[in-house]
C-alpha cells in the first residue's frame, strides 16, 4: 500500500465521520433505535412511544430488530466497555465502523472474483476498483452513514461472492463439504437481507434465476445444495421472526418485511414519502450516483452477462417498478458497478480517459462538499451546542425548516419529542403539549410561518412566567421569514455555524435563502 492509498483512506475516514445528514432514516431507523436498544435502562421511566420511530411501534412492526442487533452490537459493546457517553463521539465511531466493514466486504469480494478468473484470458484492475471506491462521494456520504441501504450493500457483496465461488471455473472446483457450507450461508444471507430491507430480493432476483439454470440444475448434488439453501433460509427466517415477535411483544408471529411491503403497496402511504416517475432511477439517480463513470460504462466493448451485470439489471428493473425512488436505494449497486467496470475494461483504453478522470475528481469533490460535509450538518452541531450550553437542562426546543432532530443525540433520558399533525391535508399543532416546559423537542418540520408563530406564542404564554425563554433552531435560508414576526418577541442569537447547507428552501426572490448556516436563538415575549 503506497502513500496515495494511505492518504485516500485517511481522507475517506475524515469525511465519513463528518456530521452531514442526508435523510432522516439514517438517524431514526438506526441510531435512534440503537440508543434505545442498548441503553434501555435509561428509558425505564419514560414514555418510549415519544422516541421510537413509527416503523418500530408495536402496532406497525415494519422493521426488524434483528439486523440492528447483529450489525451494531460489536461497536456498541465497545462503546459500553470504554464508557463513551458523548453523542458526537458515538456518532463518529459508528460511522467509522460502517466504513470499515464496508471496505472489508469490498476486499472479500474483489479477492473472490480475482480467484475465480481465468488468468490467461481475463484480468481485473484492482487498483482502479479501490480508486473508484475511495474517491467516490457515495462511499463517504452514503455508505458510511447508518442507512439500512448501507447494510444491504455489504450483504449483497458477500452474497455475490458466495454465488461466484459456487460456479465451477476450469478444473479448480470446491469440495462438496465446502459447497454445502456456502449453500447454508447463502440461504442465511437471503433471509438476513430481506429482514434488513424488504427490497433486497430486487438485487438478487436475476442472479438467482441464472444460478438455478447455470448451476443447480446441472447435477443431483447441486440440487441438494439448493435444498440446503432453502432449508437455511427457512430456519434463519423462523429464528428472526421468533425474535422480532418477542421484542414486539406480539401474541402472533411478526413478519416485518411483509408488513413493510404491505405498507409500501398502499399508494396513500407512498404519498407521504413522495411519488416519483418510474424512470427516476434510470434517468436521474443512476447518472447522479455514477457521475462521469457512466460514460465509461457505455464505452465498454463487451457487455458480459454474469452475476455482476445481472445484479445491476435486476436491481434497476425491480426497484423501478416502485413509484417511490430515492438515490440511496441504489447504494448497493455502486460497488457492483465498480466491480463490473474493472473486470471488463482497461480505463486507459477508453477514449479521452484523462478528461474523464479529471471530471470524475471535480464531480466527486463538489458532491462530497455538498453532501458529505455540509448537507444539514448544523442539525447535529446545534444539538451538541444545546447539550453543552444548557448542560442537559433543556427547556422547550423548536426546530423549524430543518431535518428532524434525532432526540438520541441529546443524550437525555427525559427528552420528549412532539411534532405537528396533519388532518384532511391541513397541518395543525394540536398534538403538541404546550404545558411541557422541560426536555421538550418540538419538530415543526416545514410548517407555515403562521403555524410557527402560533406555536411560539402558545409555548411562551403557557409557561406562566413572562421571563421564560425557549430555544429555536432556524437555518439561515429562512431567517428572512422570521423577520415578519420578529416584533412580537425578544430574539437573541446564542449560537451560529456556517457548517450547514439547506437545499430545500431556496427562494429566488430572497437571495439570503441561498446562504449556508444555521443558528440557535433564545425567544422570549
Amino acid at each position: 500500500m503506497n502513500w496515495v492509498y494511505v492518504s485516500l483512506i485517511f481522507l475517506t475516514i475524515i469525511i465519513s465521520i463528518q456530521p452531514s445528514y442526508i435523510h432522516p432514516d439514517e438517524q431514526f431507523q438506526s441510531l435512534q433505535m440503537l440508543s434505545y436498544i442498548f441503553n434501555k435502562e435509561k428509558y425505564l421511566n419514560l414514555n418510549v412511544k415519544k422516541i421510537i420511530p413509527w416503523e418500530f411501534e408495536n402496532q406497525n412492526s415494519a422493521r426488524s430488530y434483528f439486523p440492528l442487533y447483529v450489525v451494531y452490537a460489536p461497536i456498541y459493546k465497545f462503546i459500553k466497555i470504554f464508557n463513551i457517553t458523548d453523542s458526537l463521539e458515538i456518532f463518529q465511531l459508528v460511522r467509522f465502523y460502517n466504513l470499515i466493514i464496508f471496505l472489508i466486504s469490498c476486499k472479500i469480494t474483489i479477492v473472490t472474483i480475482k480467484k475465480r478468473l481465468d488468468d490467461k484470458t481475463e484480468q481485473i484492475d484492482v487498483h482502479l476498483f479501490w480508486m473508484l471506491i475511495l474517491t467516490s462521494y457515495v462511499t463517504t456520504s452514503f455508505q458510511s452513514h447508518t442507512f439500512s441501504n448501507s447494510i444491504e450493500t455489504i450483504i449483497l457483496q458477500l452474497h455475490l461472492s458466495i454465488l461466484q465461488t459456487l460456479i465451477p471455473r476450469n478444473q479448480r472446483d470446491l469440495s462438496n463439504k465446502y459447497k454445502f457450507a456456502l449453500s447454508l450461508l447463502h440461504g442465511t444471507l437471503i433471509s438476513f437481507g430481506i429482514f434488513n430491507r424488504m427490497t433486497y430480493p430486487a438485487f438478487i432476483f436475476f442472479p438467482l434465476i441464472y444460478m438455478f439454470f447455470k448451476y443447480y440444475t446441472k447435477s443431483a448434488n447441486n440440487m441438494l445444495q439448493l435444498i440446503s439453501t432453502i432449508f437455511s433460509f427457512l430456519i434463519t427466517s423462523a429464528v428472526i421472526i421468533s425474535i422480532d415477535s418477542r421484542l414486539y411483544e406480539s401474541d402472533s408471529y411478526v413478519i416485518t418485511p411483509l408488513n413493510n411491503l404491505l405498507y409500501n403497496l398502499d399508494k396513500k402511504n407512498l404519498l407521504k414519502h413522495g411519488l416519483h416517475a418510474r424512470y427516476t432511477h434510470i434517468i436521474i439517480n443512476l447518472p447522479q450516483m455514477l457521475g462521469p463513470m457512466i460514460y465509461v460504462l457505455f464505452k465498454l466493448k463487451k457487455q458480459k452477462i454474469n452475476l455482476l451485470s445481472l445484479s445491476i439489471l435486476s436491481g434497476l428493473t425491480c426497484l423501478s417498478l416502485f413509484e417511490h425512488q430515492e438515490l440511496r436505494f441504489l447504494i448497493p449497486l455502486y460497488s457492483i458497478f465498480c466491480l463490473y467496470i474493472v473486470t471488463n475494461c482497461n480505463l486507459k483504453a477508453i477514449p479521452n480517459y484523462k478528461v474523464v478522470v479529471k471530471i470524475w475528481i471535480i464531480y466527486n469533490v463538489i458532491m462530497t462538499i455538498v453532501l458529505g460535509l455540509l448537507h444539514q450538518s448544523g442539525v447535529l452541531l446545534s444539538i451538541q451546542f444545546l447539550n453543552k450550553y444548557y448542560k442537559q437542562n433543556i427547556t422547550a426546543n423548536i426546530w423549524w425548516k430543518t431535518y428532524s432532530p434525532p432526540t438520541w443525540f441529546y443524550n437525555d433520558a427525559h427528552i420528549v419529542n412532539s411534532s405537528t399533525n396533519i388532518e384532511n391535508g391541513i397541518e395543525y399543532n394540536s398534538a403538541i403539549d404546550f404545558e411541557l416546559r422541560k426536555h421538550h423537542v418540538i419538530d415543526l418540520k416545514g410548517c407555515s410561518i403562521e403555524l410557527f408563530n402560533d406555536t411560539l406564542h402558545k409555548l411562551l404564554t403557557n409557561q406562566g412566567d413572562k421571563n421564560t425563554t425557549i430555544q429555536v433552531v432556524i437555518p439561515n435560508s429562512v431567517k428572512h421569514r422570521v423577520e415578519k414576526i420578529s416584533n412580537n418577541y425578544n430574539i437573541t442569537q446564542v449560537y451560529h455555524t456556517w457548517f450547514h447547507l439547506d437545499l430545500d428552501h431556496f427562494d429566488i426572490e430572497h437571495p439570503s435563502s441561498f446562504y449556508p448556516g444555521i443558528g440557535v436563538y433564545d425567544f422570549s415575549l
